[in-house]
């Protein structure tokens, strides 16, 4: 157990505020950390049946995010995809040419994948 008046945990607040331009790019952001007075960081957590209960403490970080992040684009989105399937793609090709070709048992995933 702590002494009287050590504290337990903190709770920290981070405010962000972003502003964006007319093309729809962040401009800028103001960030802002604050602790919370008088708060703690504690939770207990019951352990098992036999009534025992740990109180665990540590510094909470809490995000308030405000203002306009950006403006959707499909050009973006329809790029972000396309991009994503053509990756996954060349790593499904990549991975059974490794197991295929380098792996010790390359010879049984040859048979389980290409013969019937």
């Amino acid at each position: 157990h702590s002494p009287a008046g050590t504290p337990h945990g903190a709770i920290l607040v981070a405010n962000i505020h972003c502003t964006t331009n007319r093309n729809g790019g962040i401009s800028k952001c103001d960030y802002r950390v604050t602790k919370m007075p008088h708060a703690e960081a504690k939770i207990s957590v019951p352990n098992g049946a036999n009534d025992i209960v740990q109180q665990r403490r540590g510094i909470k970080i809490i995000f308030q995010v405000s203002g306009k992040m950006g403006v959707f684009k499909w050009s973006a989105f329809i790029i972000a995809w396309v991009s994503a399937v053509a990756t996954f793609g060349f790593v499904s090709v990549v991975v059974d040419a490794l197991l295929r070709w380098v792996m010790p048992l390359r010879d049984v995933y040859s048979v389980l994948k290409w013969e019937e």
